[in-house]
């Protein structure tokens, strides 16, 4: 999970950097960062019995794609899907990163 999480962390700042480089000549940047979405991820990574997954109920990725979509259409650079969702991403902003870490690791181990 490790290059998974530092490689939405390098979209997110990209996304940031490129949308900033590209201000007032008409084009915008959207950086869609949904929560858990029913798609097959959970069951590719291994992860369905994850904290993170095990007995949660994601959002349609109809549901999500709207949210991206209404999003980019109102030049919002970062699209942070779902209030608690909005809530745990910010946070990290709060804590000492090896806090942060120490949860994302528990979050995405499986119990055994």
């Amino acid at each position: 999970m490790a290059v998974y999480y530092a490689t939405k962390a390098f979209v997110l700042h990209f996304s940031e950097a490129i949308g900033n480089e590209l201000l007032g000549i008409g084009f915008t940047v959207t950086c869609l960062c949904s929560r858990g979405t029913e798609t097959n991820f959970f069951n590719e990574a291994n992860a369905k019995e994850s904290a993170f997954a095990k007995g949660k109920t994601f959002t349609s990725p109809e549901k999500v794609a709207k949210y991206g979509f209404e999003s980019m259409m109102n030049g919002n650079p970062v699209a942070i899907h779902g209030i608690m969702n909005y809530l745990m991403v910010n946070s990290v902003r709060f804590f000492p990163r090896n806090i942060v870490t120490k949860v994302s690791r528990h979050l995405s181990e499986t119990k055994r």
